[in-house]
C-alpha cells in the first residue's frame, strides 16, 4: 500500500527511519488545496478546503509499517488517516494520508487565520 508522509517522516526526517523497511516511489504533491499550517515546530494537515497543494514523499508500506506509523500519530485521536489523491511521477495516485483530527482544531487555536504552507522542511 502506499502513503503520502509531507512531516518529519519525510528523507531526513527524525521519524524516517520508521519507512527504511519501505520503498520511497518519489516525490508527490496533494491534487486539491489544503491548508498545511504550522504550530510549534509541528505540520498538521487539514481535511478543509482552500490552502495550496501540499508536497511531500509517497512510499510504498507493508501492514506493520502502517501499524508502527498509525501508532505514532496516534490515529485515530490525533490524526486520522484518509485516502487521497497524489500525483507522483506524472500519474495520479490513491494514497493512505494523515489529517489531524477535526475534534482536534481547536488546539491550534484560530487556524484559518494562520500562514499555509505548501512544503515542511525538516
Amino acid at each position: 500500500m502506499k502513503i503520502f508522509v509531507y512531516d518529519n517522516l519525510k528523507t531526513g526526517g527524525v521519524w524516517n527511519h520508521l519507512l527504511r523497511s519501505s520503498t520511497l516511489l518519489g516525490a508527490a504533491h496533494t491534487l486539491t488545496h489544503h491548508p498545511l499550517v504550522i504550530k510549534d515546530s509541528h505540520p498538521y494537515l487539514l481535511r478543509e478546503t482552500g490552502g495550496k497543494l501540499v508536497w511531500g514523499e509517497v512510499y510504498n508500506i507493508d501492514s506493520k509499517v502502517l501499524v508502527a506509523i498509525d501508532s505514532l500519530l496516534s490515529n485515530p485521536t490525533w490524526y486520522q488517516r484518509h485516502k487521497a489523491q497524489v500525483l507522483i511521477n506524472g500519474a495520479m495516485s490513491e494514497v493512505w494520508v494523515y489529517y489531524l483530527n477535526q475534534s482536534r482544531y481547536k488546539a491550534l487555536g484560530n487556524w484559518q487565520q494562520m500562514t499555509f504552507h505548501s512544503i515542511f522542511n525538516t
